[in-house]
Order: structure tokens, then sequence, then C-alpha cells
């Protein structure tokens, strides 16, 4: 239930914030933190918030701090001297919207919507994916950011109308939807930066990172393809051994036919928490898996926050049905999709 915000003082400037948790997900955000740095009205800042590791009882572990890992050029402020409560800023930008009901990884306690909305005058939650051929799964049409956000951007009409409908639905059961109608104006087909991040080139996209050309170039010079390797969260849950059984069948293959293709491997930036919570059992062979793929040295395991580089410079993509199959569709590149049981 969204909460009384307190009385906000007059300022010149906006105060906006930014608030990322995982600096993968800051593709979510990026061209929004553009367009409000050219805002000659407002200071912008980045703050971004600790998430913690969850255990099978749901309870938090170990605490991580990505603030390092964010690009050099954003305005960062430190987690532990922002006080929300004695800054009380005019724009808060989000990209998680579950609080404490995420089964894989939590934010800070004093980071949950909830705890964060009545000292921000206004909360903007941007989602973290886009749809799958226009289609938005179940799960995350329903979060805390959906009722405490005043303002939730999509990608099209008909993202919108999935949200519409699940949050008209929610509050009839509960009985309140003529009290919650008028909050439909929060989401709002403005589109989505993970698309802009695919749209816009960007110089380093062309750039072949040092370590890259030794496995890219074969003896005589010439470029093999490089395929773009991605595994998702949610086929994960859906097979779970099978999936982890099918990685390994694919990274042996690759080994087999590196000579004329090059491999790049990017699970999904929370894989291993997920891995954890969903086939605890696997865990310790799926590090075993992503060791020896590392130390053998023959393709590349991508885990860096710029998932966009590897988008531009891969030929064609292989792996799980996810948004980043919706965005990689914009390049024009083959795609194709796993199948577990082959």
């Amino acid at each position: 239930m969204m909460q009384k915000k307190t009385n906000f003082a007059r300022r010149e400037k906006k105060h906006v914030v930014f608030m990322p948790y995982k600096a993968a997900l800051w593709d979510c955000l990026a061209s929004v933190y553009e367009a409000a740095r050219q805002d000659r009205n407002a200071t912008v800042s980045v703050v971004p918030i600790p998430w913690f590791e969850v255990n099978e009882q749901g309870q938090a572990t170990v605490m991580h701090d990505e603030s390092d890992m964010f690009p050099q050029d954003l305005k960062i402020l430190p987690w532990k001297k922002y006080d929300i409560r004695r800054k009380k800023p005019d724009i808060v930008f989000v990209h998680n919207p579950y609080d404490e009901f995420n089964s894989v990884s939590h934010v800070h306690e004093d980071f949950y919507l909830k705890n964060i909305r009545p000292y921000v005058r206004e909360l903007v939650y941007v989602p973290y994916y886009v749809a799958i051929d226009g289609e938005v799964p179940k799960d995350r049409l329903m979060s805390a950011g959906l009722d405490y956000a005043d303002l939730l951007p999509v990608e099209s009409e008909q993202v919108r109308q999935q949200y519409a409908d699940v949050f008209r639905n929610f509050w009839q059961e509960a009985g309140r939807w003529p009290e919650k109608e008028i909050e439909l104006a929060k989401f709002q087909v403005l589109g989505s930066p993970k698309f802009d991040c695919v749209c816009r080139p960007r110089p380093q996209d062309e750039e072949l990172p040092p370590e890259w050309v030794r496995l890219l170039y074969d003896g005589a010079g010439r470029r093999k393809p490089l395929i773009f390797y991605n595994n998702s969260v949610q086929a994960l849950y859906t097979e779970k051994e099978r999936m982890l059984d099918k990685i390994g069948r694919v990274l042996q293959i690759c080994r087999e036919q590196q000579e004329q293709v090059t491999l790049l491997w990017r699970p999904h930036p929370l894989y291993r928490e997920s891995v954890a919570y969903s086939c605890p059992e696997r865990l310790a062979s799926y590090d075993e898996l992503v060791r020896q793929y590392i130390s053998e040295g023959w393709g590349i395991y991508d885990d860096t926050p710029d998932m966009y580089r590897s988008i531009a410079l891969s030929d064609a993509y292989y792996g799980d049905m996810s948004s980043v199959v919706s965005l990689y569709k914009r390049t024009g590149k083959p795609i194709m999709i796993q199948n577990c049981t082959v």
C-alpha cells in the first residue's frame, strides 16, 4: 500500500538520483541518465545500492556492493553517506521492484521501495527487462515497484496493456479498484533504454579487447565467427538439472570446434545465485564448469557489466529465449534458441 510522502522544500534545481544495484543492469537506466545530465535545471547523482545473496531459507547472506563496477564517468555517491530522509530527492529512478520478495537476491532493506517512498517526490521504476515477442512473463507483471512507483515506462502499447490488466485484476480482487483506477496513468509508452543501448553505436563496441584477439583469429589471421552464448534465469528455473547438463554439452561441442568458431559465454548476471537457489546440489559442479572453461582459455567468458559490446562484436546468438533475444533481433544477425533436451 502506497505510503504518505513527507513535505518537500522548494529548490532551484531538481534533485535527481539513480539507485541501481547491479552494474550489469545499468543499461536499463543509462540513456535516461544521459538525458537527465543534459537538463540544466537538475543535479544528477548515482547511488549504487548494495544487494544480498539469499539462501534456501530466504535469508540474506553475502552482501555485494558493485559501486566500483559502474561506468567511470558517472557521478557516484556512496550509499552509506547518502541520507535519503534528509536529502528528500525530487525524482528517484530504480530498476529493482521486488523489495523482500525476490527469492534470489535482495537489495539492502534501507532501499526497499516501501522504505524510500515517503522521502521521494516522484519514484520511477524502469523495468530491467524487455518483452519477449511482445509478452512479459507473468511473474514480472506484479511487484512492489508497480504499486509504489509514480511512473513505469514501457516499450509498447501491447506491454502497457499487460501491466494495466494485471494491475486492474489485482486491485479488483482486493476490492479497492475504484480508488486505484487513477494509477493506471503510471504505465506509459516511453520506450526502453535497453533498446537505446542496442541502436546507438558506441566507439568501444568496435574495439576488440586484447585478450579476445588471440581467440578470434586463426593461424592464418582470419577472423572466426563469434557466437554469443546466453543463459537465462527463467530457462534455468524451468529445466534445472537438464539445463546445466545442456550447458556442459554445448561447451564440449564448442571446445571441439574451437578452430572454426569462437564461443563467448555470458550467463545472466544472477545465474550462479539462481543455481544455488533452484538446484543447490549442482552448484559445485556448475562452479567447476565455469572454472574449467576460464582456465582452459579456448573461449571468452564475459561477466562484465557491459553486455552490448558482446552483442555488437558477435556474429550470431545461441542460447535461451529471453529478453536478450528481443534486443539481439535489432541487430539483424542470426539467432538460434537452444533445446536443453538434445
